[in-house]
C-alpha cells in the first residue's frame, strides 16, 4: 500500500514545481513586452526634441506606464498580484551634455510585492497538498498524519517545502534571467537592487542655432529595430525651448520638463 500512497502523493509535488516554473516563464515573457511597449512609445520622439539637461515628459511616462500595465494584464492573477503593483516608474529621459543627446527609455519592476505573493503562493500550494493528502487518507481510512510520516517522514512539512524555491534563491534566480534576457534582446542594463531597467534608445547631436536634434546612433538591439515608425540615424527633430519647458514640434502633447 505504501507504493500506492507515494506515487500520487509524489506526483502531486512535481506537478506544483512544475506549476510555479510555468509561473517564472510568465515573468520573463512579461518583462520582454514591458521593454517592447517601451520601444513603441518611443516612435513619439519621432517629430520630438531637446537641450543642456536632463528632461522628462510626464505625459508620455504616464503613456508608456497605462502600455506597460495592459502588457502585463491578468498575467499575475494566479500569485493575485495586480499590474499596478507589479509595475512601477517607467518612462524616457532625453539628457544632453555639450550638445551631445543620449535617449534612455526604462522602467521598473517592483519585486517586494512579487516575492511576497510568491511566499503566499507557495503556502496555499501546501495547503492544498494537505487538502488533497486529506481525501487520499479517508479513501484508505487512515489518519492523516499517519500517510504523511510514511509518505515523506517525520518532519513532512520541512520535506514537502524543501521542494518550494526560497524567496531568496526566487529573486536571484528572477535577477539572473532578467539581466540575461534584456541583454540578449534590448542591450539593456538591469539594476537588481532597485528592479529597474533600461535602455539607450539612440543618440544625437544638438544644433542650438536651428533648434534640431540629429540622429547619430540607434540602438540595433531586435526590440528597437522591429519597432514600427521607429526613427533612423540622420533624421532631425525640430524643438522650441522655454525655461524649464521643452516641446518638440508635431509632439506638443509631450513637453519635456527639466529634472530637478
Amino acid at each position: 500500500m505504501e507504493n500506492q500512497q507515494l506515487d500520487p502523493l509524489t506526483s502531486m509535488v512535481e506537478a506544483k514545481k512544475k506549476k510555479r516554473k510555468r509561473i517564472l516563464k510568465i515573468v520573463l515573457g512579461i518583462i520582454g513586452g514591458l521593454f517592447l511597449v517601451a520601444g513603441l512609445a518611443g516612435f513619439f520622439l519621432y517629430r520630438n526634441g531637446r537641450i543642456e539637461g536632463k528632461w522628462e515628459s510626464p505625459n508620455l511616462a504616464s503613456e508608456m506606464k497605462q502600455a506597460a500595465l495592459h502588457e502585463v494584464g491578468n498575467s499575475f492573477e494566479e500569485l493575485q498580484i495586480k499590474p499596478e503593483e507589479l509595475v512601477g516608474e517607467t518612462g524616457m529621459t532625453l539628457e544632453v551634455k555639450d550638445n551631445k543627446a543620449v535617449v534612455t527609455l526604462y522602467s521598473t519592476i517592483n519585486k517586494a510585492p512579487l516575492l511576497t505573493a510568491y511566499d503566499n503562493f507557495n503556502q496555499e500550494e501546501y495547503n492544498k497538498i494537505l487538502t488533497e493528502i486529506a481525501q487520499t487518507a479517508t479513501e484508505y481510512g487512515i489518519d492523516k498524519e499517519t500517510l504523511l510520516k510514511e509518505t515523506f517522514g517525520e518532519d513532512y512539512e520541512a520535506k514537502i517545502k524543501a521542494d518550494f524555491p526560497k524567496s531568496a534563491e526566487i529573486e536571484k534566480r528572477f535577477d539572473d534571467m532578467i539581466a540575461r534576457e534584456l541583454q540578449k534582446n534590448s542591450k539593456a542594463r538591469y539594476d537588481a537592487a532597485s528592479g529597474r531597467f533600461s535602455a539607450v534608445f539612440f543618440e544625437g547631436k544638438v544644433d542650438p542655432l536651428t533648434h534640431t536634434l540629429q540622429i547619430t546612433a540607434v540602438n540595433p538591439a531586435p526590440d528597437f529595430a522591429s519597432v514600427p515608425l521607429s526613427i533612423k540615424k540622420d533624421d532631425r527633430m525640430l524643438y522650441t525651448h522655454s525655461g524649464d519647458t521643452l516641446t518638440f514640434i508635431g509632439g506638443e502633447q509631450y513637453p519635456f520638463k527639466l529634472s530637478k
